[in-house]
């Protein structure tokens, strides 16, 4: 609110796409009017938010139906004004273009074709939704949480793309515990269909039943690392000491999946940094926050602590014996 005022931001857009860290996104910025006109009938907020609020789902050949219910759901539940677009199209003619460009076709049965065509999908998106706001001359919403940031599960110049992060410090364990709350809170309906099904990007074939938790580890094992990590400052053994008693009857007793998590985890924050250089300006909402500018201060180029990984493997190893 304080931003849209000392700004003069018209109003807002964001791509919904049916998932959590949107629908959040979707929520506040509705609620945020409501503070601002607290004397406003329903009737007359819905007016508010459908003029301040543009939301749009951009589909591909491997986006879901539930997910497309959801995000016309919650958009009409809130009152936004809601645009459903299908950019497969788009796609499709990137895809011919490299083709003729590289002399590459793109093909998802080779596996060193999986991230480009993820991240084209996730681009196009970026650029449709940028044409949006700057059409309405808007505010866009960027809509990564701090988990995917600290691991950079996030697709630079595409779902990262906006002038604000209001849930960049915002754990995906609360976003998802927030959403229960809220749908409880507010009466709203559409958010159980938000919360229902897994997290997933919704990037891959449907065949291939992508999820975020299976591309990442759990959240509530990646949540309690990034803690430990870059709020007590831990080392992989520490962290492997400090959580491996709480958490060994969710690995089976078997400690080597966890440690193969927090290597994970280690390394994908250590490479990430570049991102969360480009990361649009959020909010402080937890005690520790990354952000490289305010927060958590870490070099771009960062060896991924090769020395401190190899004593967990030695240690887990000792365990086994």
């Amino acid at each position: 609110r304080e931003y849209t005022k000392k700004c003069g931001i018209k109003g807002y857009t964001l791509a919904l796409s049916g998932g959590r860290d949107s629908s959040m996104c979707a929520l506040l910025v509705a609620r945020s009017f409501r503070y601002d006109n607290p004397d406003a009938s329903e009737e007359e907020l819905r007016t508010i938010i459908g003029k301040g609020l543009l939301t749009a789902y951009l589909g591909t050949d491997n986006s879901g139906s539930a997910t497309r219910h959801a995000a016309r759901g919650l958009a009409d539940e809130l009152g936004a004004t809601h645009f459903d677009g299908a950019i497969q199209a788009a796609v499709d003619t990137h895809l011919d273009l490299t083709a003729k460009m590289t002399g590459i076709d793109l093909s998802w049965d080779n596996p060193a074709h999986d991230l480009p065509l993820q991240n084209v999908q996730a681009r196009l998106r970026g650029s449709l939704i940028w044409m949006v706001a700057n059409l309405w001359e808007y505010l866009l919403i960027s809509t990564s949480n701090k988990s995917e940031a600290a691991v950079g599960y996030a697709t630079m110049d595409g779902d990262t793309s906006g002038g604000i992060a209001p849930i960049a410090d915002v754990p995906k364990s609360l976003v998802t515990r927030w959403l229960h709350w809220a749908a409880r809170f507010h009466g709203l309906s559409s958010v159980e269909q938000v919360v229902g099904p897994p997290a997933t990007a919704e990037l891959r074939p449907p065949e291939k039943a992508q999820t975020d938790e299976g591309d990442l580890m759990p959240f509530y094992v990646l949540d309690q690392l990034m803690y430990q990590f870059v709020q007590l400052g831990q080392e992989p053994l520490e962290m492997f000491r400090t959580l491996w008693p709480s958490l060994k009857e969710r690995y089976d007793d078997d400690p080597k999946p966890f440690a193969a998590h927090i290597r994970k985890f280690v390394r994908l924050l250590c490479f990430a940094q570049w991102k969360r250089e480009r990361f649009a300006i959020s909010f402080r909402v937890t005690a520790f926050d990354l952000d490289p500018k305010t927060g958590f201060r870490f070099p771009p180029v960062q060896a991924p602590f090769t020395e401190e990984l190899a004593d967990l493997d030695q240690y887990v190893a000792s365990l086994e014996c």
